[in-house]
């Protein structure tokens, strides 16, 4: 699961929360968290969870969802549009 700092970083400054006071409400070091926005470090699961929750919002919200091909450029991909459930509509003879 990959981490979209900078919508973590666009949340973060639209609550109007500093960097700094973010990490520490939520138990990170600031540097820490500023690598975790400029996408050069991965958080791990737990800290993914106290940064959603900091938010308040879903892990899903601030992660990057692949599609079904790996290819975020598939056509028809558009980031943060649900995801469509397809059918299977084959018939048996």
């Amino acid at each position: 699961m990959q981490t979209n700092g900078l919508k973590i970083r666009q949340m973060r400054i639209e609550r109007g929360v500093s960097l700094a006071r973010f990490a520490t409400a939520i138990g990170l070091s600031g540097a820490g968290l500023s690598r975790i926005e400029r996408g050069s470090r991965s958080p791990r699961p737990e800290t993914l969870l106290k940064i959603a929750v900091g938010l308040g919002c879903r892990i899903s919200d601030i992660t990057i969802r692949e599609s079904a091909t790996g290819n975020d450029n598939a056509p028809g991909y558009q980031p943060g549009a649900p995801v469509q459930q397809h059918t299977s509509t084959s018939t048996s003879k």
